[in-house]
């Protein structure tokens, strides 16, 4: 170690080293000058031969500024001139270390690793946003400036940065072989930002799993059960990491994406506090995601994606419905408290008068007199969650001619209220629109105006709310608002219905 000072500036304390990497060997420093109080971390360069990673890292930290990047603090000159002394970086000290050191606190911790998965998300898109691809995200890069789980992303020594010139030969593989996208292990040296995206991907799995990694897309293999704890925020997880974890073509493109992703997940709990899925339910699910799973290993490229399309819509399709159905049970509970109504919900009867074609659900309330009046003809509200494209069935292309699987964008559902009106006790009800507290056309019941929904124009349908299949759950909560600004109409339009006629 030099005697004198870095820099003429920077002595080093004595104490215990702070390890150090491939570039070289981390100290303790003080400012003997005074112009920065306290201690701090310098990285020395060992090899000079690495000193283009050097003049990467330098000139990559001087480029960002963000509150989870590690700043430079100081460096020494980015020439090979012996006069001028050993090269230097001074950052900040991580007196919390890195993440690779504390991995307890993420095994099985979904809390946790999304925490750190958002922060690091957030550093790296600061990063690609000026054109700075890190390539070596790992948890070792990943450090705490203290106790707590605030990060600071480090170590941008071999990153790539947009210039005339590359450092990096062609062929010549970089970044941590384990995390590394397959790009990157071979060799291909003009890269994009997702590389960082695959790289992140297995670095949530490293720390939620306790230190393992997926080989390549395998995501959704059994053997990977144990390692995601129970709960639907690791279940959205996983399938976010499927989409992380995965070959270029099919991989999220930006770490803007994938913090929106994570955050959705992170905040799965309050989305799903107005109607989460019932026990049974998730275990279909979980059956249905053992099917699509299993039948997605027999191909490893059309076959998989459709089976996780279809996965992702049946996760939507539940979940919808499980909301609409806990809704629709709360507006029954509450008008049943009284002594002259009686109110249920049904998911039957309407299903199996309705003939729409792609038709997954319908929650129907239904109101009824008890002792006290008389309504007019029992009238029920239906719910009905309606697919405008059809699905992709779930079955082995033919040979050599493999069809072009939709993205998750093109799956459209729409939610649409109806009113059924049952006038004799045999005899389908009476289906018509409800807007505003009204009923208006009738489509099923009267022959003269039976028409399928599937073949109504856009301005000929019901009030109704339409979402992408990516739009579920962040708009949980509109519709929950959809279904109870319906159920208020539903009343409405009983309270002002004209009497039935005796006889």
């Amino acid at each position: 170690m030099a005697k004198k000072p870095f820099g003429a500036r920077w002595k080093p304390t004595g104490g215990a080293g702070l390890g150090g990497g491939g570039q070289g060997d981390i100290v303790r420093v003080v400012d003997v000058t005074g112009k920065q109080p306290g201690e701090y971390a310098l990285k020395r360069l060992r090899d000079v031969n690495r000193i283009d990673r050097f003049r990467n890292e330098v000139e990559a930290l001087k480029r960002l500024n963000h509150p989870r990047i590690v700043k430079i603090i100081d460096h020494s000159a980015l020439t090979l001139e012996k006069d001028e002394g050993p090269h230097f970086i001074v950052m900040p000290i991580a007196e919390g270390r890195d993440a690779e050191k504390r991995i307890d606190l993420f095994r099985g911790n979904i809390e946790n690793v999304l925490h750190v998965g958002i922060q690091t998300a957030e550093a790296l898109a600061a990063a690609h946003r000026v054109d700075v691809v890190h390539r070596d995200v790992k948890p070792a890069n990943i450090l705490f400036p203290g106790e707590g789980l605030d990060i600071w992303l480090t170590d941008f020594g071999i990153c790539r940065i947009e210039k005339d010139e590359r450092d990096t030969p062609p062929g010549f593989i970089m970044g941590p072989r384990r995390f590394a996208a397959p790009e990157i292990e071979e060799g291909v040296s003009e890269v994009s930002p997702s590389v960082d995206v695959y790289s992140l991907g297995q670095v949530l799995f490293n720390l939620l799993s306790g230190g393992r990694v997926f080989f390549r897309e395998n995501v959704h293999d059994a053997q990977h059960d144990a390692s995601f704890p129970p709960g639907e925020q690791a279940k959205w997880l996983r399938v976010l990491l499927g989409k992380m974890v995965a070959v270029k073509e099919r991989r999220i493109e930006t770490m803007e994406e994938v913090g929106a992703e994570l955050h959705r997940v992170s905040n799965w709990e309050l989305i799903a506090s107005t109607g989460a899925l019932p026990q049974q339910a998730l275990a279909e699910l979980a059956a249905l995601r053992r099917r699509v799973q299993q039948e997605a290993r027999d191909d490893v490229d059309v076959d998989r994606d459709i089976a996780d399309l279809n996965a992702i819509r049946a996760g939507v399709e539940t979940g919808v419905t499980a909301l609409i159905e806990d809704k629709v049970k709360a507006a029954a509970d509450q008008i049943r408290q009284g002594r002259d109504l009686d109110a249920g919900l049904s998911s039957e009867r309407l299903a199996k008068v309705l003939r729409i074609g792609a038709i997954f659900r319908c929650a129907e309330l239904d109101v009824r007199r008890l002792t006290i009046g008389k309504l007019p003809q029992p009238a029920s509200l239906c719910f009905v969650l309606y697919q405008k494209n059809q699905p992709v069935p779930v079955r082995k292309p033919a040979p050599k001619r493999k069809p072009a699987v939709p993205s998750a964008d093109e799956t459209i559902y729409l939610l649409m209220p109806f009113v059924a009106k049952q006038y004799s006790k045999v005899g389908p009800p009476v289906l018509s629109f409800l807007k505003n507290g009204e009923a208006r056309q009738v489509i099923y019941g009267d022959p003269a105006l039976k028409v399928p929904i599937g073949e109504l124009n856009e301005g000929e349908l019901p009030d109704h709310l339409e979402f992408a299949l990516p739009e579920w759950p962040g708009n949980a909560q509109a519709v929950a608002n959809f279904v109870d600004r319906h159920v208020t109409d539903f009343l409405k339009y009983l309270s002002t219905r004209p009497k039935a006629r005796r006889g």
